[in-house]
């Protein structure tokens, strides 16, 4: 499973090449996407959120759902219910999309990421000048290429 991070400015311009390198994503592992967006987080409208429409086009036979995911009682610890319900979205299949306030962004993304079990955590950014990118945020499938060292024990 992969955990990609996304915030609202990301998608200002660069929303189409978000929504393909996310459609990428999704075809070859299940997927989460971790949204923050302070517009969406508080009042998300079915068709208005550009990442579930853009990835509906793109993956037509998949289901894309999106639900707001906040920290309750304002604790971020707090979030296993939530994580509980994306993975059984991605165990049959879905794409889920957790809408969350974009000051939450990190810690909803580190603590799902973790419920979840994630093989890996990735950061999906835009730039006009190199357009859409994915940064490794964690990989649970890499392994160390050599032993550590005694000094690095």
């Amino acid at each position: 499973m992969t955990v990609a991070v996304v915030g609202e400015p990301d998608t200002r311009w660069g929303a189409a090449a978000v929504v393909a390198r996310l459609a990428e994503l999704a075809t070859r592992d299940g997927l989460v996407v971790i949204y923050g967006s302070d517009e969406m987080a508080a009042r998300p409208r079915r068709d208005a959120n550009v990442l579930v429409t853009g990835l509906r086009e793109r993956l037509p036979h998949r289901r894309i759902i999106a639900i707001r995911v906040a920290p309750h009682a304002g604790s971020v610890e707090d979030l296993g219910t939530d994580a509980a319900r994306l993975g059984e979205f991605v165990a049959t299949g879905t794409v889920a999309i957790a809408l969350t306030p974009m000051q939450e962004l990190g810690g909803v993304a580190a603590h799902l990421s973790t419920y979840l079990r994630a093989d890996r955590v990735l950061q999906v950014s835009y730039a006009l000048s190199t357009g859409a990118g994915l940064h490794k945020v964690w990989d649970r499938r890499a392994r160390p290429t050599t032993a550590p060292t005694t000094a690095q024990r």
